[in-house]
């Protein structure tokens, strides 16, 4: 997941189980809109990594060498 998502940038990464800190982090991202917009902007721009066109060229890459 630490590959995907860079904590609070482009969303929020908290410890396995740890339901309070979930709950607090979760509570903030529904009443906090400009940090929801932040994430989403940075989320769609960290997605782009990940396009077929991307990916598809490093694989490629992989295999000619």
């Amino acid at each position: 997941v630490r590959d995907i998502i860079d904590n609070n940038i482009n969303g929020v990464l908290i410890t396995p189980f740890d339901k309070d800190l979930y709950a607090k982090k979760l509570s903030d991202m529904m009443t906090n809109e400009s940090a929801r917009e932040i994430y989403s902007n940075n989320a769609y721009l960290k997605s782009q990594q990940f396009k077929l066109e991307v990916i598809g060229e490093k694989w490629l890459s992989l295999f000619s060498n």
